[in-house]
């Protein structure tokens, strides 16, 4: 049990039990044998301790501005993994292999990576009968929220997870807008969370499908509400803008994660196993594909990273936000606009089709092109591209002198 936890109702910390003589651990012993005896607990122990934690920035007179958590005590704690780990193992016994939830060891995508195609039955179709009724047949069949298809191109599969990344698109594309000021943090925390976790669940079965660009279309999306960029902003500049990963180099250290484990953990569903070499690249196994690595998933997907993508322009690759990221989010997005030279400048509108007048010039004068806004002599003067990648005060202040004009 972990030490630092609020105690509960009965006021016993973990530190108190841990320092217990020996007499009292065998008086508590007797007594939590004595409640598996008579199945029965205390009724102090059926109780919780309601604690409420003020939400930070709310306003404090609003009850609903509150987060209610239980504390139990611990004691009752104790007796419960008491129980546990003594009943597990003769639970774990009786399981079949092929039920990998909440288990060590298993996870739901090591299941999946066991199909393999067999080409000369892909369209049987199955006579199955449940209580004297055939079952219908399906050509896309829903395996532990991978969907198959008997080919296994995984083409439903990258749509379906499309469309779910893009439903959640939406509600980061709400929360950067809000009024109330969302950080940039926070707005890539969430896209993380939200869309990037939904678009790489099980990618280890379906990277090698040709329709991963479907899902990388989606998160393409993502990085660009994180980071505030416009749509023509190149991919390269980004994803290292947004402190992500591209999708692809994501992928892969997941496969490569995958394929670690079923060479080293016996507990894998197909440890030991190496499946015969197959024509096309897109239905090999995810073993044929992948590496075994001794680096953390971090390190290994900055490698690819720079290996992929030798770019330092703006800013580096790295898996976290560049300088700049602790703004408000509006300066934060123009910052961005005008470090990979993408902004909503007359000559860019005219260029898009969102201006039809001829007129582009600037107030100072000059064309207003991407170039012209670190020279214009109506903004700040003295700002350069290291400036604006190292975002200091001579960035911010062109930052916000732009951002007033919506650029």
């Amino acid at each position: 049990m972990k030490n630092g936890k609020a105690p509960g109702v009965d006021e016993i910390m973990t530190e108190q039990i841990k320092e217990f003589s020996i007499k009292s651990k065998q008086w508590l012993l007797t007594f939590l044998n004595s409640c598996r005896d008579k199945a029965l607990v205390p009724k102090m122990w059926r109780k919780a301790k309601v604690v409420a934690l003020p939400k930070p920035g709310k306003d404090y007179k609003n009850p609903k501005n509150y987060r209610p958590i239980s504390l139990l005590c611990h004691t009752f704690k104790l007796y419960e993994r008491m129980i546990m780990n003594r009943t597990k193992r003769q639970i774990e016994r009786k399981l079949i292999p092929e039920q990998a939830g909440f288990r060590p060891g298993k996870i739901c995508t090591g299941q999946v990576c066991s199909f393999h195609l067999r080409n000369r039955e892909a369209k049987r179709e199955l006579k199955v009968e449940w209580l004297g009724k055939p079952l219908g047949n399906t050509e896309h069949p829903v395996y532990l929220g991978v969907t198959l298809d008997r080919t296994l191109t995984f083409k439903e599969q990258c749509k379906k997870t499309k469309m779910k990344v893009e439903a959640r698109n939406n509600l980061i594309r709400k929360l950067a807008g809000s009024k109330w000021g969302a950080t940039p943090n926070t707005i890539r925390t969430t896209g993380l969370a939200l869309c990037f976790s939904a678009g790489e669940y099980a990618c280890p079965v379906w990277n090698q499908s040709k329709h991963t660009k479907h899902v990388d279309t989606a998160l393409n999306e993502t990085c660009r509400v994180i980071t505030g960029c416009l749509k023509p902003t190149p991919l390269k500049y980004l994803y290292p803008l947004a402190g992500i990963a591209p999708p692809g180099i994501r992928r892969h250290a997941a496969t490569c994660i995958e394929r670690t484990k079923q060479s080293m953990d016996q507990r894998h569903p197909m440890y030991g196993y190496s499946g015969p070499q197959r024509r096309l690249k897109s239905r090999r196994s995810f073993i044929a594909n992948s590496t075994t690595i001794h680096v953390t998933p971090e390190q290994y997907r900055i490698q690819k990273w720079r290996e992929e993508f030798q770019c330092e322009k703006p800013v580096p690759p790295a898996e976290h936000l560049p300088c700049g990221g602790n703004q408000p989010w509006i300066i934060w997005k123009t910052l961005n606009r005008l470090r990979t030279g993408v902004a909503k400048t007359k000559a860019n509108m005219r260029k898009w089709g969102y201006q039809k007048e001829s007129d582009i010039l600037c107030e100072c004068g000059e064309d207003q092109s991407d170039d012209n806004l670190l020279q214009c002599t109506l903004a700040p003067r003295g700002c350069t591209t290291d400036d604006l990648a190292l975002a200091n005060e001579k960035a911010i202040s062109i930052a916000t002198h732009w951002l007033k004009q919506n650029i």
